[in-house]
């Protein structure tokens, strides 16, 4: 259910921006800005937010983001309109991505918040602290709780030698 509620604003926001940019300067109609918004709402969604944003964070997923959204609005509106060079796709394509990124900017943190990490709660509970369930594979094999009880007595010991 996250995810699609993730879905619907990615294709509000973006469907807006191209409303605005490619509705108003390259004079394209409305369903087919639609449909271009879906198609980079789809690949933009599984690409940038589901594989990049995890991985590698806000800022690099923000830059494939803009990457994917600058070439697939270019092609899209090339192949689906009927439109020239003369009507200058690229330069709408360009500031409709910038746009587009700087939404996902927060688009993201939204993510990061509400979709990728549920509840941090239940992350910490499945949190397996690697020091208890680790195979102890030699007799030197301390956790940190041995290791400072070892280093305490190390100092105690230390103390009474030096007062004999």
């Amino acid at each position: 259910m996250k995810h699609i509620v993730a879905l619907l604003i990615k294709y509000t926001a973006i469907s807006a921006v191209l409303l605005m940019i490619l509705g108003i300067f390259q004079n394209i109609s409305i369903p087919r800005i639609l449909l271009i918004s879906l198609l980079i709402t789809g690949s933009a969604y599984l690409i940038g937010d589901l594989f990049v944003l995890p991985k590698y964070g806000n800022m690099v997923a923000t830059i494939a983001d803009f990457g994917l959204s600058f070439l697939g609005i270019w092609v899209l509106t090339y192949l689906l309109t009927d439109n020239n060079f003369a009507r200058n796709i690229v330069a709408s394509s360009f500031w409709s991505a910038l746009l587009i990124g700087v939404i996902e900017v927060f688009f993201h943190i939204y993510m990061k918040k509400a979709v990728l990490y549920e509840n941090n709660d239940s992350r910490e509970s499945t949190n397996i602290h690697h020091d208890r369930y680790a195979m102890e594979i030699s007799h030197e094999y301390l956790n940190r709780s041995e290791i400072e009880k070892v280093r305490s007595m190390q100092k105690e010991n230390e103390i009474k030698n030096k007062t004999k």
